[in-house]
């Protein structure tokens, strides 16, 4: 077998497996959906995506953008995760003309890598998005222990993401230049492992914004229609829903 059949055959092998992943995903529990501030975030994972291209720095550590996968997939479950996943990819891999193939493979792996993260959070007993979102009132709260072992399964989770992500990338490296895996994936990723854990905190912090936005988003819609006189506006029939 040539060196570019080896390569194609493993980017239809991961193909196959993504699919595979993002219907198992469809059939997870996962929260209703603002698509517009569903496109809003993808649309920040887009922009963060180009930036680092513009700037030419390929390496894992020089990327935010598993940061808003994370914040999906934690917010709106591991179908949404991979939804977006695959977007951002898609849209910034041509956005920068890389070759079909190359494209087909990074959608792939960023679905596999997303969906088998959330999946595993899912089977760990996470939620979506997680309690320690909600809103604090008088007399009630996530226990302190709760809250600990929600943000466990998080990291649980990102380092999932983080290996499947680094395992399926190094070995088309591997493939393709004829290396060993195992020595390909410790010298492009093991040194930022640590990193991007501690960085996938972040991913929390903006799906907390994106969870508690929502709310907030809603009650400024209510107001907002409660002092149009017309109530057949689009508005109006939205918040009667």
């Amino acid at each position: 077998m040539s060196q570019n059949q080896a390569v194609q055959r493993y980017v239809g092998a991961i193909a196959v497996t993504a699919l595979m992943v993002l219907i198992a995903a469809s059939y997870l529990p996962r929260p209703d959906v603002d698509y517009w501030a569903l496109f809003s975030l993808g649309l920040v994972g887009v922009l963060l995506e180009i930036s680092r291209t513009a700037k030419k720095s390929g390496s894992m550590a020089g990327s935010l953008v598993f940061i808003m996968h994370l914040a999906i997939g934690v917010a709106l479950g591991a179908m949404w995760g991979a939804v977006t996943a695959a977007f951002i990819t898609g849209i910034t891999q041509t956005y920068v003309r890389v070759a079909p193939v190359k494209i087909v493979f990074n959608v792939s792996e960023r679905i596999f890598s997303v969906g088998l993260a959330f999946g595993t959070y899912f089977f760990l007993g996470g939620h979506h998005p997680p309690a320690i979102f909600e809103p604090v009132v008088t007399g009630s709260g996530v226990p302190f222990n709760e809250a600990l072992r929600e943000i466990a399964v998080f990291l649980a989770s990102a380092v999932v993401y983080f290996i499947a992500n680094s395992v399926t990338v190094n070995t088309a490296v591997a493939l393709s230049t004829k290396k060993h895996i195992l020595s390909t994936w410790r010298s492009n990723t093991l040194w930022v492992l640590g990193y991007d854990i501690v960085a996938s905190l972040l991913a929390l912090a903006v799906a907390y914004v994106f969870v508690r936005f929502d709310p907030w988003e809603r009650s400024w819609q209510s107001w907002f229609c409660s002092q149009s006189s017309c109530h057949s506006s689009p508005c109006a029939m939205s918040t009667a829903n």
